[in-house]
């Protein structure tokens, strides 16, 4: 109930999807962070009480990579660019 948000959790190995959510980092409530897991998925929610607690799993390294990544991109363009740089492969 004490919850800022909750986060979601990736596995060691996630898809690029999955790795993009979780670099959202704690901005799910525990309802609308309920999901159907896809195919081989193994993310979960954790909750973060605290604005200063490092948020769980990968998610913090993930966000960087998004940043990094996604640059003045947006929608459709900010998506494609984080998966080529999350699977290695060259966005141009």
């Amino acid at each position: 109930r004490k919850a800022l948000g909750w986060a979601r959790v990736t596995d060691s190995k996630p898809c690029a999807f999955c790795a993009m959510l979780a670099s959202r980092g704690p901005v799910y409530s525990k309802r609308g962070g309920r999901f159907r897991a896809h195919g081989h998925c193994g993310c979960s929610l954790e909750p973060v009480y605290d604005r200063d607690q490092p948020w769980p799993g990968r998610a913090e390294e993930f966000r960087q990579q998004w940043e990094d990544a996604v640059g003045t991109k947006s929608g459709a363009e900010a998506r494609l660019a984080f998966r080529q740089a999350f699977e290695g492969r060259d966005s141009n």
